[in-house]
This record gives structure tokens, sequence and C-alpha cells, in this order.
């Protein structure tokens, strides 16, 4: 998470409600050597926010060295500030850009989005399919607020050919309503967060974004300010949150970031 701050007001989301001030942003390069020092061990990095093309000029500089180490690489976006020059420099690193859509409907996102931008992010999707073409993704929430809009934005994304996928609503600060999805699904699947670690704005190193429901969690890690990486990684206490990670049944481990990878 590169950023707390967003230019949308989402109710789905509260992060916005409690952007970082500039002091507590720490610089791209400090991002760049945490990658460099693990990317022998990484499957993918994904830079979220906020709203991370609020930085466009550091993520574009993160693709870049993620491209040179050969780290796949996703980027989530609200996606009403993608540009086509921010297009064009992105697909060089063949990286992959998913782009946040609840509804279909022009009369809900002012709703939904807390911004009047649905004709400007309608059509910077279209921009990115044509552009990206396969590297574009599309994500929804799943919410009882959303519930008779995922199916429509499934079939615009089938029609253009983008593939979709939806997640349960977490509770970030948002005031939707989770739809119980969670308990349709086999709880029996390994929670993949115990693989993952997150650097947040300002340094801090946890082992999953949703870590504040884990007692042991709750507080970082470490910060890369402060200390290595790979020491922060190698604490008793990294150790002991990944062993609990490992029978994790809570209802986060639906997130898209928690879900195993496919075995072939």
């Amino acid at each position: 998470m590169i950023t707390r701050r967003c230019n949308d007001r989402c109710s789905k989301c509260g992060i916005w409600k409690t952007p970082e001030p500039d002091s507590e942003r720490i610089q791209l390069k400090n991002f760049i050597k945490c990658l460099q020092s693990l990317h022998n061990n990484l499957y993918k990095v994904t830079i979220t926010g906020g709203e991370p093309l609020l930085f466009m000029e550091d993520v574009l500089h993160f693709a870049e060295e993620s491209r040179k180490l050969n780290v796949p690489m996703i980027v989530v976006t609200n996606g009403s500030l993608i540009t086509e020059d921010f297009l064009v420099k992105y697909s060089n690193f063949e990286h992959i850009l998913v782009v946040s859509l609840d509804t279909m409907e022009k009369s809900k996102w002012n709703e939904f989005r807390g911004r009047n931008h649905y004709d400007k992010v309608m059509s910077n999707i279209l921009m990115a399919r044509k552009i990206l073409g396969d590297r574009l993704k599309i994500q929804s929430v799943f919410a009882d607020e959303t519930r008779d809009d995922i199916p429509k934005v499934k079939t615009f994304c089938d029609e253009l050919g983008i593939q979709h996928t939806s997640q349960p609503y977490m509770d970030f600060g948002g005031v939707w309503h989770d739809a119980n999805v969670s308990s349709l699904l086999d709880n029996d699947m390994v929670c993949a967060a115990r693989k993952n670690i997150c650097v947040y704005y300002n340094g801090d190193v946890v082992k999953c974004f949703d870590h504040l429901r884990i007692p042991l969690a709750r507080e970082p890690l470490g910060n890369i300010l402060k200390e290595d990486i790979i020491s922060i990684l190698s604490k008793k206490r990294t150790t002991e949150i990944t062993k609990l990670m490992n029978t994790c049944n809570l209802p986060c481990k639906w997130l898209s970031c928690n879900v195993p990878e496919p075995q072939f």
C-alpha cells in the first residue's frame, strides 16, 4: 500500500478518510530496496492504495524495476486517473492493471464512488483494453449493495473479453454490508496470507493487509526505514504469525491476495 490518499470517496471503503501527511510517506527508493532484496522469492507484487495512480511516476518507476527483476506486478486502481501516456508506458513492462468496477448503472455511480466520473472511468476502461489487451482485468466487490450489479459488470467484461473477478466485501471503514458469501465457500481452504507481506506507505511491515483481525499480528513486524526487510521477516514473531495464518479461517481469506495460487 503506497498511499492512503484517494481521489474517490467510495462508500465501501474508509481508507480515504485518513490520508497520510507528506511527512509519513517514505521515498520510493525504500520500496525498491525491498524488491531488490526479496525478488528471488516473490511470485508477484501488488501496488494498492488509496489510489496509487495519484503517484503515477512512482508506479511507473516501480513497474520498470519490477520488470528488470522479472517479478510480475499488479496495480489496483479506481480507473479515474488513467491516461493514454500512462497506459503506453505501463504496457512496455507487461504487468497487470486491475480496475475496480462495482456497477454499470450511472445512476448509482455517485452513491458508490462519491464522484461524478462514470463516463471518464468507462472511457478509460475501453482505452486500457485497447492498449493493454489481456493485461487489463476488472475486479468487483460483492456486497448486499451490489448483488444486482455484479452480474451486469460480468456481462460487460465478457462482451469485451476482459477477465472479471469478484471478492466479498470486507470492512475497511466503509458502510456497505457483507453479503455472507463466505458461508457458501470452502472453509477448508488454506489461507495463503501466510505467504504474503504488506509494506505500508510509512514503511511498516505486516504479514497481511487485514492483520488487525489477529491479535498477535496487530502491531507491525518492523519498519524498513529502521531495519532490513530480511531481518524483519526473520524475526520469531514473524514465524509465529506465519504458522498461525496457515490455519486462519477469518473471512478475509477470500480476498484475492489470500486465495492460494492454482497448482498445475
